[in-house]
């Protein structure tokens, strides 16, 4: 991006999306919040791009002024490429896309996926399969490959993954062409301008495996009403004032009359692998390989974030319930943090609902050594697996239409995820019970870090949530966290 793009964003940009927003929502100072992180990433975006991102740009997406010559030149420019693009796809095409989400979230995408089969104009049919969740998703396509069975035209998949499979020479489509096909013609669907932080996470060796479909971030679920009541009234933004407000909350459920609450209040211990990446991270730590692929857990860093870990369990101001789900410990004051991701927003509403619970919470990164919040994100992105032309042309036809500032703002909302570009934010209701939470929530977008896309990340994920298992067991001594760590090491490697 050159410099008088980036001033044309820096200025029309924000004006547009905040025009919007401001005239729908009630004033508060997360007015002002919002247009920092706003302006904080068209900024960034106009920073030098390091050597291992593609020089190939996000596309833009921004409206222009035009006459009445210019909007009739440009339509029957429209008419044209639409032409030319049917020439390209062949009608009434039928694709398969295999995806991992279950539940609530392949509902939404299957009426997401059934109104782009009834709108395309190419009457394209798209037969979408879940796969259970990304573990089993990963599983059946790999063995899909493998044993060279049919596979998908299109799928959704971590970005890791998507790196082991095109390093493994299986039909990961490079999709940079289709980008700059789409910047070569006036009209037609292009993509949004999708985040830099989550526009750069699918490109290895400057090409372009896919394009983000969602990014959701682990945050630290915090019970606001209750700290206020424990004394504390400004921001848990450091390590200090997080340990201060979990142990403060375990001594009050130790010292009330209530006894079946004792050894409860703090933190709810999770050994998830983000969330174990992210204390790692708030200590200076969590670079877990290096640059020759070798594991790296010993480093300093890691041992101080364990050790925080540890004490903070062994204090009881971290604990682990019978539960798996937070919902209930949270809401009925066994917890005033839990580690969680933003699709916990709508269920933790619906569950305040249901037991009545009125206290307010809010969303807050991870605290830092350094001053600069941790927030990890974690996600998946759309990639093309045909390796027929035709096919693979109207498989990018249905992505781009999946990302469309409209159909990603119903994703979102049902969801509670980052949007993945700023028109989304215009398109969201303001309405919608999330809303508050969720917007709150995106004053942290300009310091999110990538979940790691490397290979090995697959493998060190289920390490590192042992390392955080073990930190429970009664036989724990803080001494043997450096011989955790160096075993950890020793069993990445016998996978490699």
């Amino acid at each position: 991006m050159d410099v008088l793009d980036c001033i044309i964003l820096l200025i029309i940009l924000p004006i547009r999306i905040f025009v919007g927003i401001i005239i729908k929502m009630k004033p508060t100072h997360l007015i002002s919040e919002i247009i920092f992180f706003v302006c904080a990433l068209l900024i960034s975006s106009c920073q030098p791009i390091s050597e291992n991102i593609s020089n190939t740009p996000s596309p833009t997406y921004l409206d222009h002024q035009a006459s009445p010559d210019q909007i009739n030149d440009e339509e029957a420019q429209e008419e044209n490429d639409n032409d030319l693009l049917s020439d390209k796809i062949p009608h009434g095409l039928k694709l398969e896309f295999w995806h991992p989400w279950a539940g609530e979230t392949a509902e939404i995408v299957e009426e997401l996926v059934d109104n782009f089969n009834q709108e395309n104009d190419w009457s394209i049919t798209i037969k979408s399969i879940s796969h259970a969740d990304e573990d089993v998703f990963v599983e059946d396509l790999t063995d899909a490959f493998k044993n060279e069975e049919q596979i998908p035209d299109l799928i959704v998949s971590t970005s890791q993954s998507l790196h082991a499979w095109y390093a493994e020479g299986y039909p990961i489509k490079e999709l940079d062409s289709f980008i700059r096909s789409d910047s070569e013609v006036s009209a037609g669907a292009t993509l949004p301008e999708i985040f830099p932080a989550f526009w750069n996470i699918d490109v290895l060796d400057e090409k372009r495996l896919g394009v983000p479909a969602y990014q959701s971030g682990q945050f630290l679920f915090y019970n606001q009403t209750w700290g206020n009541e424990l004394g504390f009234d400004d921001f848990p933004g450091t390590i200090e004032a997080f340990s201060e407000r979990a142990c403060a909350a375990a001594r009050s459920n130790l010292y009330d009359t209530i006894t079946e609450n004792n050894g409860t209040g703090g933190w709810i211990y999770s050994s998830e692998s983000l969330s174990l990446l992210s204390w790692l991270r708030v200590f200076g730590g969590g670079d877990l390989i290096n640059s020759r692929a070798q594991p790296i857990f010993t480093q300093p860093e890691n041992v101080s974030a364990l050790t925080f870990l540890y004490d903070l369990y062994l204090d009881d101001c971290a604990w682990t319930g019978r539960d798996s789900e937070p919902y209930s410990y949270f809401s009925n004051r066994m917890a005033i943090f839990y580690s969680g991701q933003m699709e916990d927003i709508i269920k933790q509403i619906n569950f305040d609902t249901d037991s009545e619970n009125s206290d307010a919470w809010i969303l807050v990164p991870y605290p830092s050594a350094f001053g600069k919040p941790i927030l990890m994100v974690k996600g998946l992105s759309y990639a093309i697996t045909t390796e027929h032309e035709e096919r693979s042309i109207a498989a990018w036809e249905f992505i781009k239409w999946m990302l469309a500032p409209e159909n990603q703002a119903l994703f979102v909302e049902k969801t509670g995820t980052f949007p993945l570009s700023a028109e989304v934010i215009e398109r969201m209701d303001v309405e919608a019970e999330i809303y508050p939470i969720w917007k709150d929530s995106l004053q942290y977008l300009p310091y999110t870090q990538a979940e790691p896309s490397y290979q090995a990340w697959y493998v060190i994920e289920k390490v590192l949530e042992d390392v955080g298992w073990q930190l429970t067991q009664y036989t724990m001594r803080s001494e043997d966290i450096q011989t955790i760590l160096s075993d950890a090491e020793i069993m990445i490697r016998e996978f490699e």
